[in-house]
């Protein structure tokens, strides 16, 4: 007979974020699949659930086609298969768009704040932010420094 020693939902996800970073330091890109794989290797359930959404109407010109601000509650909860323990956690997403495409960019948005906080990812758009707030603090670095060069200068 055959003792399989059970782990739980917490030492799961713990041992899923660090195979995360392990995967993020050999320089692969962390996607929603690669997370979805590691879930399913560890025996996770990742179910999530509209709560709440709403949906307003922006104003447009004539010219403009309709758009709507969408906004949904979701509800995110990872299942232990082998045991039945359960982690849930509420995550708002928002999106901007036309109407037959915001509802669903919004739960993309919530689902995918969710995993980039969970497991501490960054989105593949993260390092263009990420680049530019870089430049912007070498500019206002080198302007500081400009402004202080001829201030002293003067003096």
């Amino acid at each position: 007979m055959t003792q399989t020693t059970r782990t739980s939902l917490a030492m799961k996800l713990a041992l899923l974020l660090d195979e995360v970073g392990r995967k993020e330091r050999a320089g692969e890109r962390i996607q929603f699949s690669t997370i979805r794989g590691l879930l399913g290797e560890q025996r996770v359930m990742m179910m999530p659930s509209v709560k709440h959404h709403h949906e307003a109407a922006l104003p447009r010109r004539d010219d403009e086609p309709e758009r709507v601000r969408t906004t949904v509650v979701l509800e995110v909860t990872l299942i232990d298969a082998e045991s039945n323990e359960q982690i849930g956690s509420r995550w708002i997403g928002q999106a901007i768009d036309a109407p037959e495409v915001s509802y669903e960019k919004a739960i993309t948005n919530a689902l995918d704040d969710f995993l980039r906080k969970t497991f501490l990812t960054m989105a593949a758009n993260d390092e263009v932010e990420v680049a530019n707030d870089d430049l912007a603090l070498e500019a206002a670095t080198a302007a500081t420094h400009a402004a202080r060069t001829s201030s002293s200068g003067a003096a």
